[in-house]
Protein backbone atom coordinates (compact mmCIF):
# COMPACT_ATOMS: atom_id res chain seq x y z
CA UNK A 1 0.00 0.00 0.00
CA UNK A 2 1.23 3.36 -0.98
CA UNK A 3 1.82 6.36 1.88
CA UNK A 4 -0.71 8.50 -0.59
CA UNK A 5 -3.39 5.41 -0.27
CA UNK A 6 -2.96 4.60 2.96
CA UNK A 7 -3.57 8.52 4.50
CA UNK A 8 -6.30 8.30 1.92
CA UNK A 9 -7.71 5.57 3.93
CA UNK A 10 -6.36 7.15 7.31
CA UNK A 11 -8.90 10.19 6.42
CA UNK A 12 -12.47 7.64 6.45
CA UNK A 13 -11.16 6.77 10.55
CA UNK A 14 -13.59 8.21 13.09
CA UNK A 15 -12.01 7.38 16.79
CA UNK A 16 -13.70 5.89 19.84
CA UNK A 17 -14.42 10.03 20.55
CA UNK A 18 -15.92 10.92 17.75
CA UNK A 19 -13.11 12.63 16.57
CA UNK A 20 -11.25 12.09 13.07
CA UNK A 21 -7.92 11.46 11.77
CA UNK A 22 -7.68 13.50 8.32
CA UNK A 23 -4.56 13.43 6.77
CA UNK A 24 -5.74 16.95 5.27
CA UNK A 25 -5.37 18.36 8.71
CA UNK A 26 -2.28 15.97 10.61
CA UNK A 27 0.98 17.96 10.79
CA UNK A 28 -0.72 20.76 9.64
CA UNK A 29 1.12 23.94 11.08
CA UNK A 30 -1.01 26.41 9.59
CA UNK A 31 -4.45 25.60 11.02
CA UNK A 32 -4.97 27.79 14.72
CA UNK A 33 -4.89 25.81 17.44
CA UNK A 34 -8.23 26.94 19.72
CA UNK A 35 -7.10 26.31 23.01
CA UNK A 36 0.74 26.40 24.12
CA UNK A 37 15.04 16.92 28.18
CA UNK A 38 17.44 19.40 26.17
CA UNK A 39 20.84 20.09 26.49
CA UNK A 40 21.69 22.97 24.59
CA UNK A 41 18.43 23.58 22.86
CA UNK A 42 16.62 26.55 22.07
CA UNK A 43 13.09 27.26 23.42
CA UNK A 44 10.62 26.45 20.69
CA UNK A 45 8.71 29.15 19.26
CA UNK A 46 4.93 29.45 20.63
CA UNK A 47 2.19 26.94 18.68
CA UNK A 48 5.53 25.62 17.04
CA UNK A 49 5.06 22.04 17.79
CA UNK A 50 1.07 21.74 18.93
CA UNK A 51 1.36 18.20 18.42
CA UNK A 52 3.77 17.72 21.64
CA UNK A 53 2.48 16.22 24.83
CA UNK A 54 3.81 16.68 28.71
CA UNK A 55 3.20 13.66 30.56
CA UNK A 56 2.52 13.59 34.60
CA UNK A 57 2.42 11.50 37.09
CA UNK A 58 0.90 12.18 40.60
CA UNK A 59 1.60 16.11 38.82
CA UNK A 60 5.45 15.25 38.71
CA UNK A 61 6.57 15.56 34.90
CA UNK A 62 8.15 12.76 33.55
CA UNK A 63 8.01 12.33 30.10
CA UNK A 64 7.23 13.82 26.62
CA UNK A 65 4.88 12.55 24.00
CA UNK A 66 3.52 13.37 20.88
CA UNK A 67 -0.52 13.52 19.92
CA UNK A 68 -0.84 11.55 16.46
CA UNK A 69 -4.72 11.64 16.16
CA UNK A 70 -7.81 13.36 18.43
CA UNK A 71 -7.38 11.67 21.84
CA UNK A 72 -4.18 9.63 20.62
CA UNK A 73 -0.72 10.09 22.27
CA UNK A 74 2.53 8.05 21.44
CA UNK A 75 5.51 7.80 23.77
CA UNK A 76 7.70 5.46 25.49
CA UNK A 77 7.23 1.92 27.54
CA UNK A 78 10.02 2.89 30.07
CA UNK A 79 8.08 5.86 31.43
CA UNK A 80 6.30 3.81 33.17
CA UNK A 81 8.44 1.63 34.83
CA UNK A 82 7.97 0.90 38.77
CA UNK A 83 10.64 1.09 40.88
CA UNK A 84 8.85 -0.52 43.91
CA UNK A 85 7.79 -4.02 41.23
CA UNK A 86 10.43 -6.55 40.34
CA UNK A 87 11.33 -7.00 36.92
CA UNK A 88 9.20 -8.97 34.99
CA UNK A 89 11.44 -11.82 33.92
CA UNK A 90 13.05 -11.82 37.43
CA UNK A 91 9.68 -13.38 38.19
CA UNK A 92 8.76 -15.39 35.89
CA UNK A 93 12.00 -17.17 35.19
CA UNK A 94 14.59 -16.28 38.11
CA UNK A 95 18.11 -17.47 36.53
CA UNK A 96 16.10 -20.16 33.82
CA UNK A 97 18.70 -19.08 31.11
CA UNK A 98 16.60 -20.77 28.79
CA UNK A 99 13.01 -19.19 29.72
CA UNK A 100 14.51 -15.95 29.80
CA UNK A 101 15.98 -16.53 25.86
CA UNK A 102 12.52 -17.80 25.01
CA UNK A 103 11.49 -14.28 26.03
CA UNK A 104 14.16 -12.35 24.55
CA UNK A 105 15.61 -14.26 21.44
CA UNK A 106 19.05 -15.71 20.74
CA UNK A 107 21.97 -13.23 21.83
CA UNK A 108 19.84 -10.26 23.97
CA UNK A 109 19.90 -10.07 27.95
CA UNK A 110 17.73 -8.93 30.48
CA UNK A 111 17.98 -4.76 31.07
CA UNK A 112 15.01 -4.31 33.05
CA UNK A 113 15.82 -3.12 36.58
CA UNK A 114 12.52 -3.06 37.59
CA UNK A 115 9.23 -3.83 37.12
CA UNK A 116 5.83 -1.86 35.20
CA UNK A 117 2.91 0.19 36.39
CA UNK A 118 -0.27 -1.44 35.00
CA UNK A 119 -2.81 0.30 33.28
CA UNK A 120 -5.19 1.29 36.20
CA UNK A 121 -2.48 2.84 38.27
CA UNK A 122 -1.65 4.44 34.63
CA UNK A 123 -5.58 5.79 34.43
CA UNK A 124 -5.46 6.59 38.00
CA UNK A 125 -2.06 8.91 38.02
CA UNK A 126 -0.93 9.59 35.23
CA UNK A 127 -1.94 13.42 32.98
CA UNK A 128 -1.23 15.19 30.05
CA UNK A 129 -0.80 18.71 28.92
CA UNK A 130 -1.04 18.77 24.88
CA UNK A 131 0.02 21.91 22.72
CA UNK A 132 3.64 22.27 23.50
CA UNK A 133 2.98 24.10 26.52
CA UNK A 134 5.18 25.22 29.36
CA UNK A 135 4.81 23.45 32.09
CA UNK A 136 3.40 25.56 34.55
CA UNK A 137 0.61 26.45 32.05
CA UNK A 138 -3.05 27.12 33.70
CA UNK A 139 -4.18 25.15 30.95
CA UNK A 140 -6.57 21.84 31.85
CA UNK A 141 -4.31 18.78 31.92
CA UNK A 142 -6.79 15.64 30.63
CA UNK A 143 -6.43 12.00 32.47
CA UNK A 144 -5.51 9.50 30.37
CA UNK A 145 -9.08 6.87 30.13
CA UNK A 146 -7.00 4.30 28.54
CA UNK A 147 -3.68 2.73 27.46
CA UNK A 148 -2.83 0.22 24.65
CA UNK A 149 -1.74 -3.01 27.00
CA UNK A 150 0.83 -3.61 24.47
CA UNK A 151 3.51 -1.78 26.39
CA UNK A 152 4.01 -4.35 28.61
CA UNK A 153 5.84 -5.65 25.47
CA UNK A 154 8.78 -3.87 26.43
CA UNK A 155 9.07 -5.43 30.25
CA UNK A 156 8.09 -8.91 29.08
CA UNK A 157 11.37 -7.96 26.46
CA UNK A 158 13.81 -7.52 28.82
CA UNK A 159 13.43 -3.85 28.13
CA UNK A 160 15.40 -4.75 24.65
CA UNK A 161 12.52 -3.74 22.50
CA UNK A 162 9.80 -2.11 22.08
CA UNK A 163 9.82 0.64 23.92
CA UNK A 164 6.49 2.37 22.20
CA UNK A 165 3.36 3.33 24.80
CA UNK A 166 0.23 4.21 23.25
CA UNK A 167 -2.52 6.45 25.80
CA UNK A 168 -5.93 7.55 25.13
CA UNK A 169 -7.27 10.70 26.54
CA UNK A 170 -10.21 12.53 26.69
CA UNK A 171 -11.16 13.95 22.76
CA UNK A 172 -8.58 16.96 22.36
CA UNK A 173 -11.23 18.63 19.90
CA UNK A 174 -9.21 20.61 17.34
CA UNK A 175 -5.68 20.29 18.60
CA UNK A 176 -3.36 19.63 15.93
CA UNK A 177 -1.69 16.13 15.72
CA UNK A 178 1.30 15.04 13.79
CA UNK A 179 1.36 12.80 11.18
CA UNK A 180 2.67 9.17 10.95
CA UNK A 181 4.31 8.17 8.58
CA UNK A 182 4.39 4.43 7.30
CA UNK A 183 7.51 4.08 5.84
CA UNK A 184 10.87 5.88 6.66
CA UNK A 185 13.47 6.41 4.45
CA UNK A 186 16.64 7.48 6.83
CA UNK A 187 18.91 7.91 3.61
CA UNK A 188 17.19 11.42 2.88
CA UNK A 189 16.65 12.31 6.32
CA UNK A 190 19.02 15.69 7.37
CA UNK A 191 16.77 18.11 9.15
CA UNK A 192 15.52 15.91 11.46
CA UNK A 193 13.88 17.71 15.43
CA UNK A 194 13.91 16.64 18.60
CA UNK A 195 11.71 18.28 21.30
CA UNK A 196 11.34 17.72 25.19
CA UNK A 197 11.12 19.57 28.27
CA UNK A 198 14.06 17.70 30.01
CA UNK A 199 17.41 18.22 31.92
CA UNK A 200 20.08 20.56 31.08
CA UNK A 201 23.23 19.09 32.39
CA UNK A 202 24.94 23.11 31.11
CA UNK A 203 22.47 25.13 33.06
CA UNK A 204 22.08 22.45 35.97
CA UNK A 205 18.18 22.23 35.05
CA UNK A 206 16.38 18.78 36.07
CA UNK A 207 13.67 20.43 33.71
CA UNK A 208 13.02 22.97 31.41
CA UNK A 209 9.68 24.89 31.98
CA UNK A 210 9.55 26.11 28.21
CA UNK A 211 9.86 22.90 25.56
CA UNK A 212 13.07 22.55 24.09
CA UNK A 213 14.19 22.05 20.23
CA UNK A 214 17.65 20.55 18.92
CA UNK A 215 16.99 20.61 14.98
CA UNK A 216 19.00 19.95 12.31
CA UNK A 217 19.53 16.41 12.99
CA UNK A 218 21.03 13.64 10.66
CA UNK A 219 19.05 10.40 11.13
CA UNK A 220 21.34 7.69 10.31
CA UNK A 221 21.15 4.26 9.00
CA UNK A 222 21.17 1.01 10.99
CA UNK A 223 24.77 -0.02 10.60
CA UNK A 224 26.22 3.40 11.85
CA UNK A 225 23.65 3.21 14.90
CA UNK A 226 24.87 0.08 15.79
CA UNK A 227 28.47 1.61 15.70
CA UNK A 228 27.43 4.83 17.61
CA UNK A 229 25.98 2.45 20.35
CA UNK A 230 28.56 -0.21 20.54
CA UNK A 231 26.50 -2.67 19.17
CA UNK A 232 23.92 -1.97 21.85
CA UNK A 233 20.93 -0.60 19.25
CA UNK A 234 17.21 -2.35 19.02
CA UNK A 235 16.43 -3.94 15.55
CA UNK A 236 13.01 -1.47 15.67
CA UNK A 237 15.55 1.65 16.30
CA UNK A 238 16.49 4.68 14.37
CA UNK A 239 19.33 7.05 15.87
CA UNK A 240 20.48 10.76 15.62
CA UNK A 241 23.97 11.88 16.85
CA UNK A 242 24.56 13.20 20.46
CA UNK A 243 27.18 16.41 21.71
CA UNK A 244 28.94 17.12 24.32
CA UNK A 245 26.67 20.49 24.63
CA UNK A 246 23.42 19.80 22.82
CA UNK A 247 21.36 16.51 23.48
CA UNK A 248 18.52 15.12 24.17
CA UNK A 249 18.73 14.38 28.08
CA UNK A 250 16.82 12.62 31.39
CA UNK A 251 13.16 13.79 30.87
CA UNK A 252 13.02 14.30 27.04
CA UNK A 253 12.34 10.30 27.01
CA UNK A 254 8.92 9.48 24.86
CA UNK A 255 9.94 12.89 23.39
CA UNK A 256 9.32 12.76 19.25
CA UNK A 257 11.60 13.39 16.53
CA UNK A 258 9.99 15.20 13.87
CA UNK A 259 10.36 16.08 10.40
CA UNK A 260 8.46 18.09 7.93
CA UNK A 261 7.79 16.11 4.67
CA UNK A 262 5.79 16.23 1.93
CA UNK A 263 3.11 14.09 1.00
CA UNK A 264 2.35 14.31 -2.32
CA UNK A 265 -0.77 16.79 -2.57
CA UNK A 266 -0.11 17.53 1.16
CA UNK A 267 2.89 19.60 1.40
CA UNK A 268 4.81 20.23 4.31
CA UNK A 269 3.89 18.51 6.97
CA UNK A 270 5.00 17.56 10.18
CA UNK A 271 5.63 13.63 10.69
CA UNK A 272 6.45 12.02 13.94
CA UNK A 273 9.22 9.33 13.03
CA UNK A 274 9.79 7.90 16.39
CA UNK A 275 9.87 8.57 19.94
CA UNK A 276 13.19 8.77 22.34
CA UNK A 277 13.63 5.25 24.27
CA UNK A 278 17.74 5.94 25.47
CA UNK A 279 21.19 7.99 24.65
CA UNK A 280 23.64 8.92 27.19
CA UNK A 281 23.73 10.48 30.41
CA UNK A 282 24.51 14.00 29.95
CA UNK A 283 26.03 14.39 32.91
CA UNK A 284 28.70 12.74 31.84
CA UNK A 285 28.73 13.55 28.05
CA UNK A 286 29.25 17.34 30.07
CA UNK A 287 32.23 15.22 32.12
CA UNK A 288 33.67 14.69 28.43
CA UNK A 289 32.14 11.01 27.93
CA UNK A 290 32.44 10.35 23.91
CA UNK A 291 29.09 11.12 22.20
CA UNK A 292 27.29 8.23 20.95
CA UNK A 293 23.65 7.74 19.10
CA UNK A 294 20.19 8.47 20.90
CA UNK A 295 17.77 5.92 20.24
CA UNK A 296 14.22 6.45 19.16
CA UNK A 297 12.07 3.53 18.55
CA UNK A 298 10.74 4.03 14.88
CA UNK A 299 7.48 4.10 14.64
CA UNK A 300 6.99 2.92 11.06
CA UNK A 301 7.97 -0.62 12.61
CA UNK A 302 4.99 -0.48 14.34
CA UNK A 303 2.67 1.10 11.59
CA UNK A 304 -0.19 -2.10 11.95
CA UNK A 305 -0.46 -1.70 15.56
CA UNK A 306 -0.77 2.12 15.59
CA UNK A 307 -3.19 1.16 12.42
CA UNK A 308 -5.07 -0.83 14.78
CA UNK A 309 -5.15 1.73 17.94
CA UNK A 310 -6.41 4.27 15.57
CA UNK A 311 -8.99 1.54 14.12
CA UNK A 312 -8.04 1.06 10.97
CA UNK A 313 -8.28 -2.36 9.31
CA UNK A 314 -5.21 -4.16 10.56
CA UNK A 315 -3.54 -6.37 13.17
CA UNK A 316 -0.70 -6.57 15.68
CA UNK A 317 2.57 -7.51 14.73
CA UNK A 318 3.35 -10.58 16.99
CA UNK A 319 6.86 -8.71 16.08
CA UNK A 320 9.34 -12.29 17.78
CA UNK A 321 12.26 -10.49 16.42
CA UNK A 322 13.51 -12.73 14.29
CA UNK A 323 16.08 -12.50 11.55
CA UNK A 324 13.64 -13.11 8.89
CA UNK A 325 11.10 -10.96 11.13
CA UNK A 326 13.67 -8.23 11.15
CA UNK A 327 14.93 -8.14 7.99
CA UNK A 328 11.73 -7.86 5.76
CA UNK A 329 10.47 -5.36 7.87
CA UNK A 330 13.87 -3.04 7.67
CA UNK A 331 13.40 -3.58 3.66
CA UNK A 332 9.93 -2.35 3.44
CA UNK A 333 10.65 0.50 5.83
CA UNK A 334 13.44 1.66 3.42
CA UNK A 335 12.13 0.79 0.31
Amino acid sequence: MTLASSLAILALITNAYGATYNPVFCGDTVVPLTTHKIMGGVDAKPDQFPNAVAIFRNDHYICSGSLIAPGIIITAAHCFMDRKKQPYLDIVCGDDKECIQKYLGIGYFNKCKMGFYDIENIKETVTVLIGGLPLDSDVKRLPVIDVDPSYVRFFHRGCVQHDIAILKVEDTGNARYSCVSSRINVRNLVNAMAIGWGGDAIKDLTTHNKLQLLDSNIVHPRDECIHKTSGDFPVDGICIDEFQDRNSCSGDSGGPLLAYQDFQRYKHRLVTLGVLSFGSNCKLLRENKAPGGAVYTRLDFYHNMINTVLGLDGFYDDLSFTADVVNHTLEKATE
